[in-house]
């Protein structure tokens, strides 16, 4: 595929989509968006002017009411008023004045009427106040209302004056104020009056109108306001108490504003599509070519990568997406040849595992030899006293030759023991399970044995321990730690020596449990090795003395399985063994 060929077919399948779908688009709002804002409109309407109709029908409270109409008229673009069935007034904008005049007739003078009527909340009238109100008196539906235009005190002082206010053909009421309800300044809507209007307009009700409103069905129809012909939308929505129309919540909401705005609306949208569609074509062309030439540079990367030719390949210059595909394609490229040279070592690495491999069983026939060689002693020794009882010995010696032969059947027993043991803790037999536990109670139980064993002779066990320390571990494991080490102490220690087992806090983390006697030093060339199967520091110690030479090997096996340290060191005494275990740390 050659470069024009990716243009082409990038323009041509950048515009056709973005034309497509600009096109469905533009259609979907001249055809479908008028009516979709109105539907939304009515849904949202209806919901709000039934919750209205509930809280009337639930509150008897004046104030109740009155926040629940301030709250319909802050959420709604529309107005609302409570009527019953022939349309008279029961419940509507409640902010007015009342005054009583000389002659003891009460006037109603509606606030609604004022631009800035919230404002008058700020003015301190109260009832009992005198003022003077200029205006005209109007009669609309089943109310006389008196729409002033100007509010003074007594004292002259004016309260609020509406911008279309003439001394001329105006009558001035003065009198005293006997009801008072003053809006907030949110609680103000200046097309509170065109509710008398609409009352006039659809009242009375259609038969029809009067048996759906009965049996709780709203009602939702178009009305054409008189003197301007703008169109407003009716909603009827029902009041029941106890199954029977009691009153009808009457909203009013303009539709003439939304109509203005969709007929701009669609003006704008003759523009915007024909320059869209220009500027569509305009943008694939120059998207094509934008997105054509560093794709053909990208491809010729690839090729070069598909050759394994990682070398000196430079990405492209440029900040976006397919500067980073560049730049992400020389990082791989050198990441390859990093994993080639990687593979390599790897094969050298393979090369020495097996050559580790070899010398693993090459160690493991030493262990066989090492074996061999333990066990061969102790079966020598038994079979020269085995052959002295079988040639009929002096009665005096036959005791000895069988105690030896016990003591060299025990001590092969104890080597095959410690041999499997060490085999167990190698492989994957070895079942490592641990737990929370007491290491001071652990520990008691150990050294109570070995006491047990020692009765009679002349070695003490002291044991210390700083405090009660919780260890995670495995008990049984420690256990055996604990006999191989205070064996071998007892092994080597002088006779009437103290054999003392410390435990103390060796970190914030963990514990160091030492075993300590009073015997020989440890020459320093072995102290290392003693920790080796089968090493023992004196070949010319008494087989009495001697071990398996496989109890210290275990220790740093089970110690290594717990992923702890273990060690051995000379004192002015003796010789001191120790390791460490992790403390249990209860989550807080």
């Amino acid at each position: 595929m050659n470069g024009k060929s990716v243009i082409v077919k990038l323009f041509t399948l950048t515009s056709s989509v973005f034309i497509v779908l600009f096109l469905l688009m533009y259609v979907g709002q001249l055809v479908f968006f008028e009516d979709f804002y109105k539907y939304r409109e009515l849904k949202s309407l209806e919901k709000n002017t039934r919750a209205f109709a509930d809280q009337y029908e639930k509150s008897t409270d004046e104030l109740n009411r009155i926040n629940a109409l301030s709250a319909f008229l802050n959420d709604n673009k529309a107005q609302i008023v409570v009527v019953d069935k022939s349309g008279n007034y029961l419940f509507d904008n409640p902010f007015k004045i009342v005054i009583t005049l000389e002659n003891g007739q009460e006037i109603t003078i509606p606030l609604y009427v004022y631009p800035h009527s919230g404002e008058l909340e700020n003015t301190g009238l109260k009832i009992g106040d005198t003022i003077s109100v200029t205006g005209l008196f109007q009669y609309e539906g089943n109310k006389e209302i008196f729409y002033s235009t100007q509010i003074t005190k007594n004292d002259g002082a004016l309260i609020s004056r509406r911008t279309e206010h003439s001394q001329t053909s105006m009558q001035v009421l003065t009198g005293r104020i006997v009801h008072i309800i003053l809006p907030r300044a949110d609680q103000w809507n200046i097309r509170e009056g065109i509710l008398n209007f609409a009352i006039i307009g659809n009242f009375p009700l259609a038969d029809t109108e009067l048996q759906m409103l009965e049996s709780g069905e709203a009602i939702t129809k178009e009305w054409t306001e008189p003197w301007s012909n703008a169109e407003n939308l009716i909603l009827l929505h029902p009041i029941l108490e106890e199954g029977n129309l009691s009153s009808i919540a009457m909203v009013v909401s303009s539709v003439a504003e939304l109509d203005t705005t969709y007929a701009s609306l669609r003006i704008y949208y003759l523009y915007f599509g024909a320059g869209g569609i220009l500027l569509i074509l305009l943008l694939s062309v120059f998207y094509s070519k934008v997105v054509a030439k560093p794709l053909l540079k990208i491809n010729d990367m690839a090729k070069r990568l598909e050759r394994m030719d990682f070398s000196v390949i430079t990405p492209l210059q440029c900040n976006d997406e397919f500067g980073m595909l560049s730049r992400n394609l020389t990082s791989l490229a050198g990441k390859l040849d990093v994993a080639l040279s990687q593979l390599r070592e790897m094969n050298s690495q393979l090369l020495s595992d097996i050559e580790q491999k070899e010398q693993l069983e090459r160690i493991q026939h030493a262990f066989i030899s090492d074996i061999s060689h333990e066990l061969k002693t102790p079966l020598s020794i038994i079979r020269s006293y085995a052959e002295g009882l079988r040639d009929r010995v002096a009665e005096d010696r036959k005791r000895l030759y069988t105690d030896t032969i016990i003591d060299e059947c025990k001590r092969m027993e104890e080597l095959i023991l410690n041999m499997l043991m060490l085999m167990r803790y190698d492989s994957e037999m070895n079942l490592f399970h641990p737990e929370a536990c007491s290491l001071k109670e652990l520990l008691e139980r150990v050294i109570r044995l070995m006491k047990e064993q020692l009765n009679g002779s002349e070695l003490e066990l002291v044991f210390k321990a700083e405090q009660n320390y919780i260890v995670y571990v495995d008990p049984v494991l420690v256990e055996r730690i604990m006999l191989n080490l205070i064996s071998n102490a007892i092994r080597h220690a002088y006779p009437e020596s103290t054999i003392t087992i410390s435990v103390e806090e060796f970190s914030s983390q963990t514990v160091r449990v030492a075993v300590k006697n009073q015997g020989n030093s440890i020459a320093e060339e072995h102290m290392q090795r003693i920790w080796d199967r089968f090493y023992q520091v004196a070949e010319s110690r008494s087989r009495n003395m001697s071990g398996s030479g496989l109890g210290l090997a275990i220790v740093k096996q089970i110690v290594n399985d717990h992923g702890q340290s273990c060690g051995s060191c000379n004192t002015d005494e003796g010789v001191v063994f120790w390791f460490t275990l992790e403390m249990f740390l209860e989550e807080e």
